[in-house]
């Protein structure tokens, strides 16, 4: 372990040629990303581009609008403006005109959802549009990610050159950290997206890289032009980085820390002064104008009154919220394609949390190894105690990972890639982490089969993943055709055709999964990108799943795109409902709707198709309908039921409720019930306290009430909720509600919506 910090004693690797190696490895595996990822399905990229578009067509800096007004870039118009003025002056020259033709949102899509189904892309896809030569939005789209790809590829490099200067005599780690960071695969695809963190991270990267520069020239004279020069572009950089995404502000606070560091070595505070102002004059004169800007507009120094509302917690997160996002967060960082849908196979999450993990404890050895020999080591060399380049990539870290932190208390931002800014540091202390748990000369062969198993791996999933994901439907072989179990060949509209289905389960219980395939036909281009909807309903006419609709193809295929005689099957997994009501006996409903319109309505004349049976049993024994709800660690709602799900205006419904005390409750609670028609119309409610009071249920007590739900005499027919929850007066008129936790512990909302239930006529 000694020889860690003895000079370098083995033969040096070719250390130039391979940083080359990897940097372009890099940019034909990140530029392959960029070509297979269908454009706006990364990340927020159907939000970033239209700030491109709309520098590009000389238009200025868009104006942030409120969420009910907002323009086709939503919160980005936020976003500090240089990236997207380095995209728009690439891509000036290519006629965008066609933006709103090609970006088409996907109304239905699962974004931040993964499912065993797809209906997964953001936007719709024309073929003919997006297919080779590219042209228009299609090229200038593709223009810009290759911008990005370049950039990424200047962060692998300075993630090799931060390295370098924190452990010279390990080029092992400095080439392993660059590989890692680029073939992480998330960093990998973001590189490859319009996305304005590939800006910001390589300025950040090259910030540190010269403040680093600055420290080890700190014995040189005060009067050095060069010395002060250094100051400056600093100072550039940081004004460049602020001016690419607001939070690299934080590297002023670096860069000050780093100026009192050299006018301390130098016994000089007056040249802190002047340090100072050689960094924050380029600041001022290349950021300020934004902070100006966003003053007079918005009336915030930031413009987050604005960008927040899009995305805002409706329960700020203490850290027991935010530990429970932890796989969330950590999926964000490793590699979580798409619109948050697309993760990486588990195996390769599980393995790349391990090296982690392995990392973690190589540098607790290291740093006991230092603590116990300190004294020995501070003989040999007294500078070593202080490595200022490690300790500056590792305050970058911690800033980064703190600010993260305190922003997604109150936004939903678990997304491991919003800690990009400081990926080159987490890469070098992975690498070094797991170096210490090396032997010296066996660390560059395990480093680079590692690196080398990451870029096969980050260069396999466009074709693995990402291309499959986002594939049309194959047309049916005659074969196929042939072979379809139930035929029904029912016309919807005027443009497909339900030629059949299978639909294999005939019983089931809440929360599973019940599959159905359907097979389809087109007579021509729909007028319309019209929407497919499969319900599951009981005796009642009550939808017992949560499944909404989806255009075609389980999303992949418009409506308006489709070929006379195109045919294709998509496979649904249809969840049933976890408070389903039970026992019932459930039909599957088929049909159409148009998204266009409000509540999507279902097209006239044939609107739906309804067939099969599918029992829903109740578990065996259960006197009621189980369900598990935890309420703020006090409660658990286990079970309900209902004397009726169907009753008309004026007639009352009574709901049995069944609870568990999880602790000896610490308040005198109280339950609401409403019957809800969303978002907030109450139609019948009844607030009360159980019998017995809460403050005298025992831990593990099970106690039943009854709440009657009498509907209001002019409850229109419909299809309305059923939502309880607990609260308590914390006040004369005050109310808090207890919040409702999942199992790992986060906190989801302060209400249950329980069951439906249908008001006749």
């Amino acid at each position: 372990m000694s020889k860690d910090i003895e000079p370098e004693t083995l033969k040096p690797w070719p250390a130039k040629a391979w940083i080359i190696v990897i940097v372009a490895l890099f940019g034909v595996v990140s530029a392959t990303h960029s070509i297979v990822t269908p454009i706006f399905e990364a990340s927020d990229e159907l939000w970033h581009y239209p700030v491109v578009q709309h520098i590009a067509a000389g238009q200025g800096l868009p104006v942030q609008t409120p969420p009910e007004r907002a323009g086709l870039w939503k919160q980005e118009a936020s976003q500090p403006p240089l990236y997207y003025a380095l995209a728009g002056l690439l891509t000036a020259w290519v006629d965008s005109s066609d933006l709103t033709t090609v970006l088409r949102p996907n109304p239905h899509a699962a974004i931040g959802v993964v499912t065993a189904d797809g209906n997964i892309n953001m936007v719709t896809h024309d073929p003919t549009r997006k297919a080779w030569p590219w042209r228009g939005t299609v090229l200038a789209v593709h223009l810009a990610r290759l911008l990005s790809v370049v950039l990424g590829a200047a962060t692998v490099y300075l993630t090799y050159r931060l390295g370098q200067a924190a452990l010279p005599n390990r080029p092992e780690i400095a080439l392993g950290a660059a590989a890692l960071t680029a073939f992480t695969p998330m960093f990998t695809f973001i590189s490859g997206s319009v996305n304005n963190d590939n800006l910001v991270i390589p300025l950040c990267a090259l910030a540190l890289l010269l403040m680093i520069r600055l420290q080890a020239q700190a014995h040189h004279s005060i009067k050095s032009a060069s010395d002060w020069m250094g100051w400056l572009i600093l100072g550039t950089v940081i004004g460049l980085a602020t001016l690419s995404k607001v939070n690299a502000i934080a590297l002023a606070s670096l860069a000050a820390l780093s100026g009192a560091w050299v006018a301390w070595q130098r016994r000089s505070w007056r040249y802190l002064f002047a340090a100072g102002l050689a960094i924050g004059l380029p600041v001022l004169v290349l950021a300020g104008w934004w902070f100006w800007r966003n003053v007079n507009l918005y009336g915030d120094l930031l413009g987050f009154e604005l960008f927040t509302p899009y995305f805002t917690r409706a329960i700020p997160a203490d850290l027991t919220q935010i530990w429970a996002e932890r796989t969330s967060f950590l999926y964000g960082y490793w590699g979580n394609m798409g619109g948050l849908n697309l993760p990486i196979p588990h195996w390769a999450f599980v393995l790349l949390n391990s090296i982690v993990l392995l990392a973690a404890l190589g540098l607790i050895k290291w740093v006991c190894f230092m603590w116990v020999k300190r004294n020995r080591v501070f003989r040999k060399n007294p500078g070593f105690l202080v490595n200022f380049p490690l300790l500056l990539i590792i305050a970058w870290g911690l800033i980064v990972f703190a600010g993260w932190l305190t922003w997604t208390r109150t936004t939903w931002s678990s997304q491991g890639r919003l800690v990009f800014s400081a990926i080159p540091c987490y890469s070098i202390l992975i690498v070094a982490g797991l170096a210490q748990l090396l032997p010296r000369r066996a660390a560059p062969f395990v480093l680079a089969v590692l690196g080398a198993a990451l870029a096969l791996f980050a260069a396999a999933l466009p074709f693995t993943l990402i291309a499959p994901a986002y594939a049309h439907p194959l047309q049916l072989t005659a074969a196929q055709l042939e072979a379809i179990p139930q035929r029904v060949n029912v016309t919807f509209g005027d443009a497909l055709v339900l030629l059949g289905y299978d639909a294999p389960v005939t019983s089931a219980k809440p929360g599973d999964l019940v599959p159905i395939t359907l097979y389809w036909q087109a007579l021509k281009p729909a007028e319309r990108d019209y929407s497919i909807f499969v319900h599951l309903l009981d005796e009642s006419d009550i939808e017992a799943q949560d499944k909404g609709p989806a255009y075609p193809g389980r999303g992949n295929l418009p409506a308006t795109t489709l070929g006379p005689g195109q045919t294709w099957a998509e496979t649904w997994l249809v969840p049933v409902r976890s408070t389903a009501y039970t026992p019932a006996s459930l039909r599957w409903e088929i049909g159409l709707c148009d998204p266009a319109l409000p509540n999507c309505p279902r097209l006239p004349g044939t609107d739906s198709l309804q067939f099969g049976q599918i029992a829903l049993a109740r578990p065996q024994g259960a006197m009621f309908n189980p369900v598990s709800y935890n309420l703020g660690d006090q409660l658990e709602l286990i079970g309900f039921d209902m004397d009726r799900r169907v009753a008309a205006p004026g007639e009352t419904i009574h709901l049995n409720l069944f609870w568990r005390a999880l602790a000896a409750p610490a308040r005198d609670y109280t339950v609401f019930t409403h019957v809800l028609q969303p978002p907030q119309t109450l139609w019948a409610s009844q607030d009360l306290q159980p019998t017995p009071h809460t403050l005298q249920w025992q831990p593990g007590q099970t106690i039943s009430d009854t709440y009657p739900l009498t509907l209001k005499p002019d409850t229109p027919p419909g299809i309305y909720e059923i939502e309880i929850g607990v609260y308590f007066f914390t006040g004369p008129s005050d109310i808090e509600r207890l919040k409702v936790l999942a199992r790992d512990g986060s906190q989801q909302q302060d209400f249950i919506l329980l069951s439906k239930i249908r008001v006749a006529k």
